[in-house]
C-alpha cells in the first residue's frame, strides 16, 4: 500500500451533496411569477447588453404588458397586468392594488378610458338583441285602442282655443256633439251628421272665453265662462241665451260642474258659486278655498261636491248640509298635493 492510498483513507470521508429541488411555478401565485420574471432577468450576462429573445419570450413579455383599452365584461387594468383568482391569497393581494374591497373582486378601473372599438359595440348590442324582450301592449290600455287606427278619426279645426292649462276649451255632450271655445267664439260640430254650427261670439268687452261645459240632463244647454266673471247659459236648439250671470269680483272662471239643473262655478279667488238654470240669482256660495279652483265634479246623486285649488288641495263640499266636510275633520276629507288638481 503505498503512501498515497493511505492518505487517501485517512483523510476526511466526503458525501456528494444532493440536489436542491426548484420550485415549480404556478400560474395562479404571484409571488411565484415575481421569482420566474427576476430568475430570467439574472439569467442575462452584463456582457451580453444586445441579446435577443425568442419569439416564445417576447410573447409572453408582450402578454404582461399594460392593457390600454378597457372592456365592459373584462377586467383590463391599466397599470397592472397581474393574473388574479379569487382566493384568499389573491384577495389580499388584489386589495393592495386597489382592485378589490371586502368580498368581491372589482372588474373596472378608473383609469381607463372607455373602449373605442366598434367590434365590441356591435357584439354588445347584439348581445343585448338576443336579451331584449319584446313591449306587449296591454290590451286594456288607450295605447291599444289608438294603436288599432293608423290615423286620427277627426280633425277638429280650432283657431284661438286657449293656451292656459288650466282651461277647459272642449266639451262633448251627450248628444255626440263636441264644443269648442275658439277666442271669442263657441263652435259645436255634431259627430252623427258632422254639421258644425256657430253658437255665439263674445263681445270685447267682456273678456275671453275659458271654460266651457254642457249640461247632463240636458244636452241642449251648454254654460260658458270668461276671464272677467261673465257665465252664460246658451240653447244650442234655439241658438238663444237663456241665463247671464256676472260675478261681482270679476275674476277669472276656473272649473265647471253640472248636476240636474244646478251648475257650480269654480272662481280665481278660490270661491265656488252656484246657479240654478231656472234662476236668474246665486243660489249658493262656498268659501272653502284659498287660491283659484281649477277643478269641480258632481257625485252622480248630487250629494256630495269634489273640488281643486291652486295650491292642491283637494276638498269635498255636503250638499245636503251645506258645509265642508273637512270643517268636521272627517278621514279623508281634506286633500293635500304637491301641485295644482285639474279634476
Amino acid at each position: 500500500m503505498d503512501h498515497n492510498s493511505n492518505n487517501a483513507i485517512a483523510g476526511p470521508s466526503c458525501s456528494t451533496p444532493a440536489p436542491s429541488r426548484k420550485r415549480a411555478w404556478v400560474p395562479g401565485s404571484v409571488t411565484n411569477m415575481y421569482s420566474a420574471a427576476k430568475r430570467r432577468r439574472m439569467s442575462f450576462h452584463a456582457d451580453e447588453p444586445d441579446r435577443d429573445f425568442s419569439a416564445g419570450q417576447k410573447a409572453e413579455f408582450e402578454a404582461s404588458g399594460k392593457v390600454n383599452v378597457a372592456d365592459r365584461f373584462i377586467s383590463a387594468p391599466k397599470d397592472h397586468a397581474i393574473p388574479l383568482q379569487t382566493t384568499p391569497r389573491t384577495q389580499r393581494i388584489a386589495k393592495v392594488f386597489g382592485l378589490a374591497d371586502d368580498r368581491v373582486l372589482k372588474y373596472t378601473d378608473t383609469n381607463v378610458e372607455p373602449s373605442t372599438n366598434s367590434f365590441l359595440g356591435r357584439h354588445r348590442f347584439n348581445y343585448y338583441q338576443l336579451l331584449k324582450k319584446p313591449y306587449q301592449v296591454p290590451p286594456t290600455s288607450a295605447e291599444a285602442h289608438l294603436g288599432a287606427r293608423k290615423q286620427f278619426v277627426l280633425a277638429l279645426d280650432g283657431p284661438g282655443i286657449p293656451s292656459d292649462l288650466f282651461a277647459y276649451p272642449i266639451s262633448w255632450s251627450a248628444r255626440n256633439s263636441i264644443a269648442v271655445a275658439c277666442g271669442r267664439d263657441v263652435y259645436y260640430q255634431n259627430l252623427d251628421t258632422r254639421a258644425i254650427s256657430h253658437l255665439f261670439k263674445l263681445p270685447h268687452n267682456r273678456g275671453k272665453l275659458v271654460t266651457i261645459e254642457w249640461a247632463h240632463k240636458d244636452p241642449n244647454f251648454l254654460a260658458a265662462g270668461t276671464t272677467n266673471g261673465d257665465i252664460q247659459l246658451w240653447d244650442t236648439d234655439t241658438t238663444t241665451q237663456v241665463r247671464r250671470w256676472q260675478e261681482e269680483a270679476f275674476v277669472d272662471v276656473g272649473g265647471m260642474s253640472w248636476y240636474d239643473k244646478v251648475l257650480a262655478v269654480g272662481l280665481g279667488d278660490g270661491v265656488i258659486t252656484l246657479y240654478d238654470a231656472r234662476s236668474p240669482d246665486l243660489i249658493g256660495r262656498i268659501e272653502s278655498h284659498r287660491d283659484k279652483v281649477h277643478g269641480l265634479q258632481w257625485r252622480q246623486d248630487g250629494n256630495y261636491l269634489a273640488s281643486s285649488d291652486q295650491q292642491g288641495v283637494v276638498q269635498i263640499w255636503d250638499a245636503r248640509a251645506s258645509k265642508s266636510l273637512s270643517s268636521e275633520n272627517r278621514w279623508r276629507s281634506k286633500m293635500k298635493h304637491s301641485a295644482p288638481v285639474k279634476l
